[in-house]
């Protein structure tokens, strides 16, 4: 399939969107973001909110694929704020795909892996969801739909992308350096992704023309306090000043908390050659920086 000449990202003010955007661009693609940033509208940076009604927006001509990377990605947020959440991530999302896809655009919708409980580790396409959150449940929701419409969608499931915690791992170095203690969250798993990772495997996507559901992941599961205690061995100072602690102040979340994370990516894979990197050598990358 010929690359697509022009790109849309709906969501650009995020790490993924944002980060999509300067891969396209430096790629040579020509790309067209959308921004909830009023102040930040430019002639290649439009405007669109997802609180508000999609239905007649004027979308920008000659797009060939839309990556939706835009929502409500917060689990208290989507939990205290339950309409508004539904509305930007489930109802207005789908109207909006459903627009674009009216006109041949392919959709590429970024979905995650708490559609599954994470009772069992390296979750398969094929296994029934099952989420326990109300994020989670929303973006079943809208896959549902999305797969229902046609075949122009692809859904990417994908794990936490370590680059979101980049300023937590880079104020544990400097703390631990400065004879500090640090204090991860006691048995708090996830199964770090790089984002060059991430947008390797959506560039394939959006050449390859794949539909239904893609999933990426981490290799395996680690805990935020392995992580603690990787830093604090990679920098050559004492364990003891690694002081897990339990998340007495988050606990509704924690009750949803996976037990595993992981996705199985056996078949992404296959049909791409593209292997997400050893746990490790992703944290130490994150290190160094």
């Amino acid at each position: 399939m010929d690359k697509p000449g022009r790109y849309l990202i709906v969501g650009s003010d995020g790490l993924i969107g944002k980060s999509l955007s300067r891969y396209f661009v430096q790629t040579g693609s020509s790309v067209l973001e959308t921004t909830r940033r009023s102040e930040t509208i430019s002639k290649e940076r439009i405007y669109l909110d997802l609180s508000k009604d999609p239905g007649n927006w004027d979308y920008p001509p000659d797009i060939s694929v839309a990556f939706i990377c835009a929502g409500i990605t917060s689990l208290k947020t989507c939990r205290e704020k339950l309409a508004l959440s539904r509305i930007v991530n489930v109802t207005n999302t789908v109207k909006l795909a459903r627009r674009l896809m009216q006109n041949e655009i392919r959709i590429i919708y970024l979905s995650t892996n708490l559609v599954f409980d994470g009772n069992v580790p390296h979750s398969r396409i094929d296994q029934p969801v099952s989420p326990k959150t109300e994020y989670g449940k929303q973006k079943v929701e809208a896959e549902k739909i999305l797969l229902s419409e046609g075949d122009l969608v692809t859904i990417l499931r994908l794990t936490k992308i370590i680059d979101s915690q980049k300023r937590l791992f880079s104020d544990w170095v400097q703390d631990l350096r400065s004879n500090d203690s640090i204090y991860p969250i006691s048995g708090k798993c996830f199964s770090p992704l790089p984002i060059d990772y991430v947008l390797k495997v959506v560039n394939y996507l959006s050449v390859q023309g794949r539909q239904g559901i893609v999933q990426i992941s981490g290799e395996r599961d680690v805990t935020y306090e392995d992580v603690g205690y990787y830093i604090a061995d990679y920098i050559g100072v004492s364990r003891d000043r690694v002081s897990p602690v339990p998340a007495n102040g988050n606990s509704v979340d924690m009750e949803t908390m996976p037990i595993h994370t992981t996705l199985d990516i056996s078949g992404t894979v296959y049909e791409s050659g593209i292997s997400a990197p050893a746990v490790w050598t992703t944290i130490k990358q994150k290190v160094h920086q």
